[in-house]
Parts: structure tokens; C-alpha cells; sequence
């Protein structure tokens, strides 16, 4: 009787351990199909990902093509249409010179002006395509200057259009400055679009006055340009190194300067600030030093 007892009972569990396998079989079978399934998914999506990345590819080839043919549409335009706007503003003067009727002169006054905001958008431009084909056909050009001389040769370049609008320039030169090491082309882009934007955007009925100064501050060399001028209005600060943005509606030029600057400022990775008032504005140009040797 005992040995029937354990008969049953080795049954029962064989039969309960069996159960229990075909549950784990069928456990594993579904896991496995699942996981089929979800190969197969993903070399779906792999596949997917591969035909985007061409497409991608592709597109930014074109895209590469087509930035190319732009920069140099630019460049060219810059340039080649320099002489003809040249010799116009050189007849212009030419007709000046002679006995005109004032209802005349009128008029060429009106062109002349039309024909220096030609100039200063082409100079604009000029700077605009030196500095994109600079950057991208090369690896940035590293040069050890120091920033007492760079002021001083912008101070030079932009003095006559500065006693054009009665603007005195002042430079506190810095003494024992540190030695610079980056593209010297990119921060003289920066510094003089800087300075031509507080020499030009003000009041030129009045005599006004640019101050330039510099400070080292650690590891990094501060260059302040601070100006009397009409200051930025508060709607427009967001947007001023935007292309073709005015600080103001009274701005004239470009609309093109602080936007070189700013790009020009990303190639040697110098941080530009502002503060600005209705009595001038003043900017902050803060770039890295070399490590000390």
C-alpha cells in the first residue's frame, strides 16, 4: 500500500514538473518570437536610419554646393561693383565743382547721400566676405600681437570718418600688456566694426567722443568701447547682432557692422557684452590669453 502511495505521488510530481516545463517552453517561445519581432524592428529602423543619414548626406553636400556659389556671388559683388559706385561719387563731385542751380544741387545732394550709403553697405559686404572665406577654406591663422599696437593702426584707419561725425577718440594705452595669440585679421573685424558702430550712430550735429581702454583680468584681456551716442533702444538690444538690425530708428549704415562683429568675434571665441543707455553705450569684448609658458 505504502509503495502505491509513492507511486502516486512521484506521478503527481512528474506530472506538476512536466506542466511546468511546457509553461517555461512556451514562456521561452513567446520570448523568443517577441524578440524576433523586435529584431526584426530594428533592422527596420537601422535600415531607415542608413537611407535618412544618405539623404542627409546628400543634402548637405547640395547645401555646402550652394554656400559656396553664395560666398562667392558675395565676394564678387563686393568687389566688382566697388569701381562703378566710385566713379559715380567721383562725377558727382566733378558736377559739384561747377556753377549748378540750387534746385539742382538739391538733387545731387540727395544722390551723393544715397551713393555714401551704398559705399558703407559694399564696405559692409567687402568685410562680410573676407571674413566667410577666411574661416571656412582654413585652419584659423594664430598670430602673437599685442593690443596697444592693433588699437592704435584702427585708431589710424578710422580716424578721417571720425572727424567726419565729431567724434574725438580717446585710448587709454594699457601698460605691460600680455601678448595675444589668435587670428589678428578676426579681432581687428571686431574692434573697428565696434568702433565704427559709436562713431557713426549718434547725433553728428554735436561733437561726441569714443573711449577705448583695455584691462587684464586673469586669463582673459577685457577691451572696453564706450561711446556718447544715442544708446539702443530696449526692444531692439535682443536683436542687434542680427543681420541688417538697427540699434535705432535714427540708424543709418549697414545694418550689417555688429553682425560681423559677432562672427568675427566667434573665430578666435572672444564673449562680446553691451550696456547701453540713452547716454551711450558701451561694449565689452573679453578674449582668452595664452597660457603662460
Amino acid at each position: 500500500m505504502q509503495e502505491v502511495i509513492q507511486k502516486r505521488k512521484m506521478s503527481q510530481e512528474t506530472a506538476e514538473l512536466k506542466q511546468i516545463i511546457k509553461e517555461r517552453d512556451q514562456q521561452l517561445k513567446d520570448k523568443q518570437e517577441e524578440l524576433e519581432a523586435q529584431r526584426g524592428m530594428l533592422s527596420a529602423a537601422v535600415e531607415e536610419l542608413v537611407k535618412k543619414n544618405k539623404r542627409l548626406e546628400s543634402t548637405l553636400n547640395e547645401l555646402q554646393h550652394g554656400n559656396e556659389e553664395l560666398e562667392n556671388l558675395l565676394y564678387h559683388s563686393s568687389h566688382g561693383l566697388r569701381t562703378p559706385i566710385t566713379n559715380v561719387m567721383g562725377l558727382i563731385q566733378i558736377i559739384k565743382a561747377g556753377d549748378i542751380e540750387d534746385s539742382i544741387k538739391e538733387y545731387i545732394d540727395q544722390i551723393e547721400g544715397q551713393g555714401n550709403h551704398m559705399i558703407e553697405i559694399m564696405n559692409a559686404l567687402s568685410s562680410l566676405a573676407d571674413l566667410i572665406n577666411y574661416k571656412p577654406k582654413k585652419e584659423v591663422q594664430l598670430e602673437s600681437f599685442f593690443i596697444n599696437e592693433l588699437i592704435n593702426d584702427r585708431i589710424n584707419y578710422l580716424t578721417p570718418l571720425a572727424k567726419e561725425n565729431q567724434v574725438t577718440i580717446d585710448y587709454q594705452a594699457l601698460e605691460n600688456q600680455p601678448p595675444l595669440r589668435c587670428s589678428k585679421f578676426a579681432l581687428m573685424e571686431v574692434i573697428k566694426q565696434i568702433m565704427m558702430n559709436g562713431i557713426v550712430f549718434r547725433d553728428n550735429s554735436k561733437p561726441g567722443y569714443l573711449s577705448i581702454s583695455a584691462e587684464k583680468k586673469e586669463n582673459q584681456l577685457a577691451i572696453y568701447i564706450e561711446d556718447d551716442g544715442d544708446g539702443i533702444d530696449p526692444e531692439t538690444q535682443p536683436k542687434i547682432y542680427e543681420m541688417f538690425s538697427r540699434g535705432s530708428e535714427k540708424s543709418g549704415g549697414s545694418g550689417l557692422g555688429l553682425f560681423i562683429a559677432k562672427k568675427a568675434a566667434e573665430i578666435i571665441h572672444a564673449d562680446i557684452k553691451f550696456e547701453s543707455s540713452q547716454k551711450g553705450t558701451r561694449f565689452i569684448i573679453n578674449i582668452d590669453l595664452p597660457p603662460d609658458r
